[in-house]
Parts: structure tokens; C-alpha cells; sequence
């Protein structure tokens, strides 16, 4: 199996990876401070790990085994043979005002990312 990542999660309930970091308290909040910010993505409503946060590290590096862990889901939970594909390193949110995106897209183009 390839588990291709994103760093976005797909806002549901019924996905145990958001489901734990918002439990954890490790996603992006929004401007005013409070709950998770929420954008759009190609799954549709996502929130992302806040890498600022020194505890999302620890445990977003743990999902990431491709052993079956003593404790909590894993992704050998159907099979052992585990690998993984890193996407999406660009900008993801795509329910950013225009505007914003073409200004975004200069700054990374400048900065050559």
C-alpha cells in the first residue's frame, strides 16, 4: 500500500488522523484564536497541523511507521507492506481570494520554493 500524505486533513469525523489532532489541539487556529481554521482543498473542508506547535511534531511523526504500533491506528492496519508518498508541499488551500493566490504564487516564485 502507498499512503500518499498531505498537510491537510480532511475535516470528518470519520477520519481517525483529524479526528486525533483536533483532540490534541494541534491544528491551525484562525485569526481570532479560537477553534480550527478551516479552508478547502481538493477533499473538500481540511484543517491543518500547526508545525508551530512544538507537540504536533512528536506525534505526526508517529503516524508515519510502517510497523504496527503497540497502541492507536496505524496504517498497517491492513497490511504490512507500507509506503510512503509525500504530495502536496505547495500551497493547498484553493478557497483563497484570488488576489491572494497571485500574490502568494509571486512571493514562492521569488523566493524560488
Amino acid at each position: 500500500m502507498v499512503v500518499i500524505i498531505d498537510p491537510h486533513l480532511k475535516r470528518t469525523s470519520e477520519y481517525p488522523v483529524y479526528q486525533k489532532a483536533s483532540e490534541l489541539g494541534i491544528l491551525v487556529k484562525p485569526k481570532g484564536g479560537e477553534g480550527e481554521y478551516e479552508g478547502w482543498c481538493w477533499s473538500g473542508s481540511s484543517s491543518w497541523i500547526d508545525f508551530f506547535n512544538p507537540g504536533s511534531w512528536d506525534w505526526w511523526k508517529s503516524l508515519f511507521k510502517t510497523m504496527k504500533l503497540k497502541s492507536g491506528w496505524s496504517w498497517t492496519e491492513s497490511t504490512d507492506a507500507v509506503h510512503i508518498w509525500n504530495d502536496m508541499n505547495e500551497v493547498g488551500v484553493v478557497s483563497l481570494p484570488v488576489q491572494f493566490r497571485a500574490e502568494l504564487l509571486m512571493i514562492i516564485l521569488a523566493v524560488g520554493v
